[in-house]
């Protein structure tokens, strides 16, 4: 349709195809209308009419860019751009439907700058924004449906939805962008005239407004409707709704739900579109495995967590003060619960309390009242005093525990019920004590036993004091009140009796060896000290006096002298008894530790020690601490002087060697209970911190009582709450497991693993033979025997006058190896070896004096004479002593008389029975040399439990390893530090350094900073080929710059020079040769005089040289305005005005070069620091802000030259200057591509075998990264050469076949827009982005680049391996950077990856226009430096480099700080730069990778890269530009004006270029330029030979083959596969990309500017799965910055094992605070979201990092506790059949008779069955054993109370039978008794059955009760029948008891009532204890808990009854008569 009215003109381009859509033509009846309504509008347009031509798209985009030619051609002809008529103006295009053909349309119209109106769908991003910004959308951004969408499926809660899109680029756009906006709002899917017409704004004539926003959409919303259809097939729209861009964020859907009419299946209700239900509160979501995110599972929240909301991801843990709800949706606020006053239990319990304390005033009132009475008297009435009062407080203090808890009441409760109950039981003690040694007194010739000491008579008497027995409380004195305890029993330590019999031994073997002492014999007399001061010296002063008598000093008889005495144990001991003996110069021989002081060794100068000195155990501690590196150890000393002295000795030595002390602990000294007592309260804070230190090795200083002290401490502390302490004990040699009788059960466990210095000890022979011939009756001289033997055997030895022992009694015939180690050892302790070796010394010293008188008298002269030498005499001899004893031990002493010999280094092994080894493990020598002191056996060594075998760590914390430095912490000891790593040039060598020692400055530090190495004298001199290079260099550039001087003052009078200001030329140029000359002065070792010449002088010239171009610049714009008519400028011009500008600039400089040279001038200097290695030598600046003002003046006078040239480059060229002096910009790196080309052709012209006898050619053009001119060399490519005609070619020289280009995305979209019409071939050798393009254009393109979405994966798995989760992504400010993150933030996404921020970087365009941009928006700038991230992820094409250069060389004049970052690039990034560029620095991009393309070096090609020259080849256009840029030289043409710059010789070398300019080498881009030529050549190959086998000759064969038409190279294109000359193997994949992978390439920049690629990896898209990427991580070189230590680029740390990431409010997903895992769960995994529940049979360890198994626990016949009840049990059934069996036998006595026998028979068989079905109790349960528990139990025992209470009612009714007509006697008898016990047990046994009827116990699991334990039980079914059995019994028992109480007073004849009474009272008092304990503990602990109620209540039962009677029946039968019975009563 056509309208030529008039001469303007709109076409419109309609998409109706062939097929034609009816519909669609009431678009072209729209614009009729609306052509025709405009032209009969008078207010529009007047005079002026619109016309219209609409053409057919066909949808087809070969017919669409056809259509749109067609309408720029002239209308009859198709000529495009060539329009000859003039009868019409095309203002406008409107078009078209799709997207597509909008594209196609605006893709040509945009050249024209025509605008057009698009009224279909369209989407910017296809298109460059550039390009297209002629087009005009009438239809709103498409972008705002999707969020409106999105907004739809919020309101209705659709979660799970399906997406339908085209299978073409458009569909797969609206994935890449829909999908993560989903994702994004919790969405899932299922399966997958242009300033004019940008302003307008009108209302249309159906009253709508229309305007375009900036983008040139049209602004408006969307109408939601809604479809509704019929059956006739009609359907109807149906408006439900708005989406209005204006309105607030979230309020844009406004939808009207009831006009909505759903599809019939959903019967007019909302769908519901979920992928499952929602998860209720109280529920929080956990992801499926494998499925979409919207896919979850719901688990409920665990205990003590809720959830408020639906679909919480995570559940909210309540505060400590609130409970989670039984839905666990709501936090519920804890209720305060105390016991108060106000509640009926409190005030219950304060009445109680109240009314008892009453009741005891009461009875303390009557006492008191009473005191003068016998009853008050006779139970010690000052002790019943004390038990009252502490009685009536008890009660008092009851009421501590009622009310709200505060800090007094809390710290009262326990302590004073503790202390004021303690008073009360220590009175009833007290009371008890007194009344049995009254009892004892009143025998006749009652002593108490005294305990006596050991004698034996001898020529010779041996005195030695033991230390044996000890009292536990002090004998009275006169300065306190005396304890009523006025006997008390002393305690025996048993271990210590065998220092006696060794050295009873010793004296045996003696007298009986004939070789020693002949015709004499020892003798000895052993007292105890009693561990006390005064006992010591009083047995020490009885050894001195007469045998019978206490006479100190006066002694009457005749017995023997006291030769020598041997004592004491401990150091204390040891002084007192040589206080007294000292006086007497008797030899004294210590076998315990002693440490003299210096006064003791002159004062006890006769004392001799078996021990070697304890200052050599100091420095075995030491060493042993050394040994295994603790640093970290607790101190422990008795309470004395001595462990004063021994901290005092200790601290300085551990500091000394570098060891600190946690604490110091000093343990209480054992004297007596009473002091003990008072010292544990007052030390008890400092006790506690042995429980609480980390220290885990405790060194203890003590005597053998310390460690009775230190296991009473340990036995204690779970008494007091506290845990068991599990350390590593290091003792001296006095320590001993020793205990006293009390303590032999006392666990030892806390000593495992102990190591222990030790005296060194052998077995003589025969001492084995010799203990066990010991016995009670051995010796009756043995005054320690009896004791010893009593307390180690735990029996009584019965004497004649002592009353019977409740103890039984001791046989005679116990055997001393039965004992456990603690309490006796068999083999011979070291004490006992000292002990032996004493009385050995003493009687080799008398030998030797026997010896020595035995010369020179006669025999029995001689023995009168030895046997009496004094005791004096011994000491000459014993300090030379020495002789081997019956060990083979050598014995000698020092001069200090200490022994001679070392320590053994022994380890204490426990086992679970109480026994224990010594294992020696290493041995202490002092005389070794230092350092060799301690040899220890660490493999030999057994560790406390705890530690699993494993050397304990104790130390404050870990060790510095070299390269770190301690670092005091403030207020902590010297061995808690901080570990600081060493600075850079210090280094440490050792472990534990306390300061890094500097290395000397001409060293510098390795990188781990623990090693120095010497530095390397760096500076640029004349040797090295750089500095000759670079000197050559400036000689040859000074000597070119004369010859020019030359040639321009030779053509001085030639136009050229003349019209270019001569003067200042000549200036310039001598300027420019004095610069190239001072480069020299930077050359060579710096001296004085060329440092302060360097920069003063280069600064001054150069100054020169830019002032004269500034002047030069200057005088052409004047020049210009001067030619003006009229202008008063032509004043100024001229040489004055030139010079002057020259000379005021330079004088600037020179002023400010004088001014640095006067105030800090330059001088020599050496720079240690910058370089590691290196020692630079260079020129200090002296001031540097000289020299930046020095510098920065030039720049300044560089940037004013610049503009003012730039704004004079288009100034008439004829004598315009201003061109040359700015300048062009060129990429010379990209020249390669086109020689390249240029080597592929030749290379194939050259190969017969390709194409023979036929040549290929090539046409290169310039795209000038511009669109415009992209087109345009495209269209070139298709026209005749000389004419400019697209689509129209006259001549037939050459054939185009392919095309290779372009670049970049954009430029290869560009070219495939036209050359897909005609179905050319296009081989892509840069990026490209397919989804660009339709179907049509990607036909024809090939890409030489593999696909760019396996860059991505790369990229990502590239950062999974190194673990970067925290990014920066720069991406260019174009459609495909919006395409990219389109794609790549998604992918990020979902593999945990987070990118901080975006920079878009701006769009190169014109070089003004970058530096505007960058400009305006600084924030490119300071954007960069505002993260933590260390990766960032550049993504951009070539040009997108030269941008980033510039914002960050841009940078450097705002101080913006240099990025040290790793760049992570893809394979369109290279380092090219302009020629501008060439000096910029690149390090910061040091250590980047990239992935490129795979290239090769094709053979032959360095060598035709040498053959290239500005003249090789005629037709080549960009070699003249090339190498100008390239080499900054300039070639001469004739036809030209003269050039400024230097003559190209044509003679230099590529390879001089720098890299970032031009690479030698053939890069990737080069190497698919090259395949890409070969590809074409063998495509046309495979035609060729294909066209040889049908054609006959070879003239015709070629005639046709020159006819092969483009479109014919598709197919043996895409089929091609080949190996090009390199080697690699070249084939298209089935989307036409090469099939191939990436290099992973390292950037390693230098110093001088240039850079090498290293191959670090490869990307292999074929790969397994998640092995694409093969990465060599110790090749890549990362940015010096790093230390070559890979990088971390994360938000924040990884969470470790136990912990789980939770999302910081507000922050990426990578941004997560790391919180525990609460108890019971774990998580295995680093980062994991969820923890873990562990199954009901595991629990969670205490790091949340593993479940581990429960064990389980019942009470078993395997474990110590189930074995004791069993044996118990049993053993009470044996007892009760032996009294069975007692009363069977005696039943014809009267006092069996007397009790109702059937009844007794009945009772004593029930309790044997009680006793016996506790065993029911023991072992695992099964259903039998629970069902047989409780009610087996339940009946037997209620039989055995119903036999009780039948028997307190028989007594009862015989006792009211006795009276005178009494009815009771009908009663009594057999049938009443038995009907009692059936009846009450019939109850019992039928409250039973009822309870297996209907909830019978059975076996179950309790998992919950105990953390690391399955608890087997009996469940008991129904807790009521449970207690309604218990208390069944109850009742039984409380009416035996009411009924026996009250007949108690009966008369005792035939009276049972009382001992029933006191059994009742013991069975009430078992089972009421029974039910709270019973309700409080769980597992075996209830267990047997309850079997020792039963065993105890029946046991109280048997004894009560029952034993009265035996004792008469058995061992007072006399008393079992008739009369006996009657003479009671009466």
């Amino acid at each position: 349709m056509k309208d030529h009215e008039d001469n303007d003109e709109v076409c419109v381009l309609d998409p109706i195809d062939e097929q034609s859509v009816p519909k669609n033509y009431q678009h072209n009846l729209a614009l009729t209308f609306a052509v025709k309504e405009i032209n009969g509008n008078p207010n529009i347009l007047p005079n002026i009419s619109l016309g219209f031509h609409i053409l057919n798209s066909y949808l087809n985009a070969r017919m669409t860019s056809k259509a749109t030619l067609s309408l720029l051609s002239s209308q009859h002809k198709f000529f495009p751009n060539f329009k000859c008529g003039t009868q019409s103006n095309l203002v406008a295009v409107i078009g078209g439907l799709s997207s597509e053909t909008s594209a196609h349309i605006a893709n040509t119209l945009a050249i024209y700058k025509i605008p057009q109106l698009t009224y279909g769908s369209f989407y910017p991003v296809e298109g460059n924004k550039w390009l297209l910004a002629s087009m005009y959308q009438m239809v709103p951004n498409e972008a705002i449906q999707y969020m409106g969408v999105i907004r739809l499926f919020h309101h209705f809660r659709w979660t799970w939805t399906v997406l339908f899109a085209a299978d073409d680029d458009k569909g797969d756009r609206f994935m890449q962008i829909m999908v993560p906006m989903l994702s994004e709002n919790g969405i899932c899917f299922n399966f997958t005239l242009h300033h004019f017409l940008r302003s307008i704004m009108f209302n249309n004539s159906a009253g709508d407004t229309v305007c375009f926003d900036k983008n040139g959409e049209l602004k408006v919303g969307f109408d939601i409707t809604n479809w509704v259809t019929f059956p006739n097939g009609s359907f109807a729209r149906v408006q439900v709704g708005s989406l209005d861009l204006q309105a607030p964020q979230g309020n844009e859907l406004t939808l009207n739900e009831d006009l909505i009419i759903w599809h019939r299946t959903f019967n007019q209700v909302v769908p519901l579109s979920i992928c499952n239900e929602h998860c209720h509160p109280g529920y929080s979501r956990k992801k499926k495995e494998g499925q979409s995110f919207c896919c979850y599972d719901c688990a409920p929240c665990p205990e003590g967590t809720i959830s408020q909301d639906e679909d919480m991801d995570a559940c909210i843990k309540c505060r400590q003060d609130q409970y989670a709800n039984n839905h666990q949706n709501q936090c519920i606020p804890k209720v305060l619960s105390f016991l108060s006053y106000t509640e009926i239990l409190g005030i219950v319990l304060t009445m109680l309390a109240v009314s008892l304390a009453v009741i005891t005033a009461l009875v303390l009132g009557i006492f008191i009242k009473h005191q003068e009475t016998p009853i008050v008297k006779a139970n010690n009435w000052s002790l019943t005093y004390i038990l009252l009062i502490s009685l009536l407080l008890c009660f008092f203090c009851s009421l501590l525990f009622i009310g709200k808890p505060s800090q007094v009441t809390c710290l009262l409760r326990q302590t004073t019920f503790g202390i004021v109950f303690s008073v009360a039981l220590s009175s009833v003690l007290a009371k008890t004590i007194t009344v049995v040694l009254a009892f004892m007194a009143t025998k006749p010739g009652s002593m108490i036993r005294k305990w006596t000491g050991k004698r034996m008579p001898g020529d010779f008497i041996i005195g030695a004091i033991a230390s044996q027995v000890l009292y536990l409380y002090e004998t009275p004195s006169f300065k306190e009140l005396p304890t009523q305890m006025l006997i008390n029993e002393p305690m025996s330590v048993p271990k210590n009796y065998q220092h006696i019999l060794a050295l009873v031994f010793a004296i045996k073997e003696i007298n009986e060896n004939p070789k020693i002492l002949p015709n004499s014999t020892l003798g000895f007399h052993i007292l105890n000290s009693y561990y006390n001061a005064r006992m010591t010296m009083k047995a020490t002063l009885s050894l001195l006096s007469t045998k019978q008598r206490f006479v100190p000093n006066f002694k009457c008889g005749v017995a023997k002298t006291l030769t020598a005495v041997i004592g004491g144990l401990d150091p204390e001991t040891s002084v007192n008894i040589a206080t007294i003996i000292a006086n007497y110069k008797i030899p004294q021989f210590a076998y315990g530790s002693y440490s003299p002081t210096q006064s003791d060794k002159t004062q006890f100068s006769f004392l001799y020690q078996m021990v070697p000195g304890e200052a050599y155990q100091y420095m075995g501690a030491v060493r042993l601490l050394q040994h295994f590196s603790w640093t970290w150890i607790g101190l422990l000393a008795v309470d004395d002087d001595k462990g004063e002295r021994f901290f005092q000795t200790t601290i300085p030595l551990l500091s000394k060697n570098g060891i600190c002390f946690a604490f110091t602990l000093s343990l209480p000294k054992l004297t007596y209970l009473n002091d003990l007592t008072d010292s544990f309260v007052r030390q008890a804070e400092r006790l506690l911190m042995l429980f609480d230190n980390k220290a885990s090795v405790c060194f203890i200083y003590g005597e053998p009582t310390s460690q009775s002290i230190m296991r009473l401490l340990l036995f204690i502390s779970p008494l007091i709450s506290v845990r068991p302490v599990h350390k590593v004990w290091i003792t001296t040699s006095q320590w001993h497991f020793e205990s006293m009788s009390f303590q032999k059960l006392w666990d030892i466990e806390s000593f495992h693993g102990a190591i222990s210095f030790t005296i060194p000890s052998k077995e003589p022979p025969g001492f084995q033979n010799f203990i066990q011939t010991i016995n009670p009756s051995w010796s009756k001289q043995d005054g320690f025997i009896d004791n010893f033997w009593e307390q180690a055997f735990s029996c009584s030895l019965r004497f004649s006058n002592v009353h019977a022992n409740t103890q039984d009694l001791c046989t005679g015939e116990e055997k001393l190896e039965t004992l456990p180690g603690i309490l006796f050892e068999m083999s011979m302790t070291g004490h006992s070896y000292n002990v032996y070796n004493a009385v050995c010394t003493v009687a080799y010293a008398l030998q030797a004096i026997n010896l020595s008188r035995s010369k020179h008298r006669r025999r029995v002269g001689d023995q009168l004479l030895f046997q009496n030498v004094q005791s004096w005499q011994l000491n000459i001899l014993l300090r030379s002593i020495t002789f081997n004893n019956s060990a083979d031990d050598t014995i000698h002493f020092n001069e200090n008389g200490e022994l001679k010999g070392g320590f053994d280094v022994t380890n204490w092994v426990t086992f679970p029975n109480g026994s224990f080894i010594r294992v020696k493990v290493g041995r202490l020598d002092p005389w070794a040399p230092p350092g060799k002191e301690l040899t220890i056996h660490d493999d030999q060594i057994v560790w406390h439990r705890t530690f699993n075998q494993v050397v304990p760590l104790s130390v404050c914390n870990d060790h510095c390893l070299p390269g770190f430095s301690r670092q005091k912490k403030k207020g902590k000891k010297f061995c808690c530090y901080d570990c600081i790593p060493c600075p850079d040039g210090m280094i440490s060598e050792e472990i534990d350094m306390d300061s890094c020692v500097t290395c000397p400055q001409d060293h510098y530090s390795n990188y781990y900073k623990n090693q120095c190495i010497p530095r390397d004298i760096s500076f640029l001199s004349y040797e090295e080929p750089i500095g000759i290079i670079l000197a050559t260099l400036g000689i040859s550039f000074s000597l070119v710059t004369a010859l020019v001087l030359v040639i321009f003052v030779k053509h001085q009078d030639t136009p050229i020079v003349k019209a270019n200001n001569c003067s200042l030329t000549y200036v310039l140029l001598i300027s420019l040769a004095y610069c190239f000359l001072s480069s020299l002065l930077f050359i060579g070792q710096p001296g004085k005089v060329t440092c302060l010449l360097r920069q003063t002088s280069f600064g001054i010239i150069f100054s020169v040289a830019i002032s004269s171009v500034l002047a030069k610049t200057i005088t052409v714009v004047l020049a210009f305005v001067a030619i003006n008519p009229g202008s008063k400028i032509r004043l100024i011009v001229g040489k004055r005005q030139a010079y002057s500008v020259v000379l005021s600039c330079c004088l600037v400089q020179v002023g400010i070069c004088i001014l640095w040279i006067s105030t800090s001038p330059p001088f020599p200097d050496k720079d240690m620091h910058s370089l590691n290695g290196i020692i630079i030598l260079e020129c200090n600046e002296g001031s540097v802000a000289m020299f930046y003002c020095v510098l920065g003046y030039m720049s300044f006078l560089a940037i004013v030259s610049f503009m003012v040239a730039f704004l004079a480059r288009k100034l008439p060229d004829s004598f315009n200057e201003a061109k040359f002096i700015t300048f062009s910009i060129s990429v010379p790196k990209n020249y390669q591509h086109n020689l390249a080309l240029a080597f592929a052709v030749n290379e194939i012209n050259g190969n017969p075998n390709i194409l023979p006898n036929i040549t290929l050619g090539f046409h290169i053009l310039n795209s000038y990264y511009v669109a415009r001119m992209t087109y345009k060399a495209t269209l070139s490519l298709l026209s005749s050469q000389p004419k400019f005609v697209p689509n129209f070619k006259c001549d037939t020289q050459s054939n185009l076949l392919a095309i290779i280009g372009g670049l970049n995305s954009e430029m290869s979209a560009n070219m495939a827009t036209i050359v897909a019409i005609y179905k050319i071939p296009q081989l892509i050798y840069g990026s490209f982005s397919p989804v660009q393009d339709n179907e049509l254009r990607v036909s024809s393109l090939y890409q030489m680049v593999p696909n760019e979405a396996t860059q991505y994966m790369g990229v990502i798995r590239l950062f999974q391996h190194f673990r970067w989760t925290w990014i920066v992504l720069l991406v260019a400010d174009d459609d495909n950077g919006d395409r990219f993150l389109q794609l790549m933030v998604p992918m990020l996404s979902e593999k945990g990856i987070c990118f901080n921020f975006t920079v878009r970087l701006p769009r190169q365009t014109y070089f003004e226009d970058v530096v505007v941009e960058l400009i305006k928006q600084p924030e490119y700038l300071t954007i960069l430096t505002q993260t933590q991230a260390n990766v960032y992820f550049v993504y951009g094409e070539n040009s997108s480099m030269f941008i980033l250069r510039m914002v960050l060389v841009l940078g450097t004049f705002i101080s913006f700080p240099l990025l040290h970052k790793v760049w992570v690039v893809t394979c369109h990034w290279d380092f090219e730069s302009v020629s501008a560029q060439r000096a910029l620095d690149v390090e910061t991009f040091h250590g980047a990778l990239s992935l490129a393309v795979h290239s090769n070096q094709p053979p032959g090609f360095q060598i035709f890269l040498q053959s290239i020259n500005p003249f090789w080849a005629k037709g080549d256009g960009f070699i003249q530009n090339f190498w100008e840029q390239a080499f900054g030289c300039s070639l001469r043409n004739p036809n030209v004006h003269g050039d400024s710059k230097k003559m190209c010789t044509g003679e230099e070398k590529l390879d001089s270029i720098p890299v970032v300019l031009f690479e030698t080498s053939m890069t990737g881009h080069s190497y698919n330029v090259y395949n890409a030529v070969y590809a074409v050549a063998h495509a046309l190959h495979a035609i060729y030979i294909l066209g040889a086998k049908h054609k006959t000759t070879e003239k015709r064969k070629n005639l046709v083959f020159y006819n092969v038409q483009p479109w014919q190279l598709h197919h043996s294109l895409s089929s091609i596969i080949f190996n090009n000359s390199a080697g690699d193997t070249v084939f298209f994949d089935k989307n036409r990309e090469l099939n191939g992978g990436f290099d992973v390439t390292n950037w390693v920049t230098f110093p001088n500017g240039s850079f090498v690629r290293v191959k670090v990896g490869r990307l292999d898209p074929w790969a397994p799965a998640g092995k694409e990427l093969a990465l060599n991580d110790d090749q890549i070189v990362w940015h010096r910055t790093f230390n070559q230590v890979v990088p971390l680029s994360i938000c924040n740390e990884n969470c470790h094992l136990g912990y789980i990431r939770k999302k910081k409010e507000g922050e990426k997903f990578c941004c997560y605070d790391c919180a525990q895992c609460p108890e019971g769960t774990i998580s295995q995994d680093e980062d994991t979201d969820v923890c873990v529940k562990c199954p009901q049979e595991s629990y969670a360890n205490n790091n949340r990092n593993e479940c581990i198994s429960k064990v389980p626990s019942f009470l078993s016949y395997k474990e110590l506790l189930g074995i004791t009840l069993a044996i118990l049990a049993v053993n009470l059934a044996m007892i009760t059949a032996l009294v069975l069996g007692i009363f069977i036998k005696h039943q014809e006595t009267p006092i069996v008779k007397a009790n109702s026998l059937s009844l007794t028979y009945i009772l004593l068989i029930s309790l044997l069955l009680c006793f016996l079905c506790s065993l029911l109790f023991i072992g695992k349960p099964l259903q039998v054993t629970c069902l047989l528990r409780q009610t087996t139990f339940g009946i037997v025992f209620s039989v055995a109370l119903s036999s009780v209470l039948a028997k307190t009612i028989t007594v009862v009714l015989a006792f009211m039978a006795t009276k005178p007509a009494s009815k009771i006697r009908k009663w009594i008898g057999k049938r009443f008794s038995n009907s009692v016990v059936l009846f009450c047990a019939f109850i019992q046994a039928g409250i039973c059955t009822l309870w297996l009827s209907t909830s019978p116990p059975f076996p179950d699991m309790d998992m919950h009760s105990n953390t690391g334990e399955i608890i087997l039980q009996c469940n008991e079914g129904s807790a009521v029948m449970f207690y309604c059995v218990l208390g069944y019994m109850g009742f039984l028992a409380s009416a035996s008891f009411i009924v026996a109480f009250f007949a108690r007073k009966l008369p005792d004849s035939f009276n049972e009532a009382k001992f029933i009474t006191f059994s009742m009272l013991v069975f009430c008092s078992v089972w009421l204890s029974f039910v709270p304990t019973y309700l409080s503990t769980k597992g075996k602990s209830m267990v047997a808990l309850e079997i020792f109620s039963i065993l105890s209540s029946s046991a109280g039962l048997l004894g009560c009854i029952f034993s009265p009677k035996c004792y008469i029946i058995v061992l007072r039968p006399e008393l079992n008569t008739r009369d006996q019975l009657i003479r009671k009563k009466m």
